[in-house]
């Protein structure tokens, strides 16, 4: 397959291009190949199968999705609008690292807002709903040694229980 100035010869299976991953994409209506382009890399970065740091091969994700240049060049763009990936001049396009000064600050943000949801909605939660919950320990839960859990208790004037929550892990709901 020949796509821009750059050749990729594509056997009838396409196993020899790289990212596997990635697959052709579906008829969309006029305009719509580069979301579906951005949405497929992004997803790709996202589940690490195209790790941070990793060069990205415009011609092979061209050939793989079997677009051209152009919605691949946009969705690049927009991704790196979206902190996604970063051009370096004269080499091309590459996955951005990952900030763990970021990454905290998010944990601590989604911490805080998690916590004030549970605290704004236990209240109003329903008999059926708190059966449904009772319990439970959300997916992560389990505590942390050395990290102290943020117990707030909430009341919805039937029965007492507390949501809890630390930096490594989902909101703890108990019944008392």
């Amino acid at each position: 397959m020949i796509i821009g100035r750059h050749a990729i010869r594509q056997s009838e299976g396409s196993n020899d291009l790289p990212y596997p991953f990635l697959s052709a994409l579906a008829r969309g209506p006029r305009g719509h190949r580069t979301r579906q382009v951005q949405d497929a890399i992004r997803a790709a970065i996202v589940g690490l199968a195209l790790l941070p740091g990793e060069f990205i091969r415009k011609g092979a994700i061209c050939a793989r999705l079997r677009v051209s240049r152009v919605p691949l060049s946009e969705a690049l763009e927009n991704l790196a609008d979206e902190g996604f990936v970063e051009t370096v001049p004269h080499r091309g396009t590459r996955v951005c690292r990952i900030d763990i000064t970021s990454c905290r600050q998010a944990m601590l943000v989604r911490r805080a807002l998690e916590g004030e949801a549970m605290r704004l909605l236990a209240p109003r939660a329903d008999r059926r709903c708190q059966a449904s919950v009772r319990g439970t320990r959300f997916p992560g839960s389990s505590h942390v040694p050395g990290v102290a859990p943020k117990v707030v208790p909430v009341s919805n004037g039937e029965s007492i229980f507390t949501a809890s929550a630390n930096t490594a892990q989902e909101p703890e709901v108990n019944y008392y």
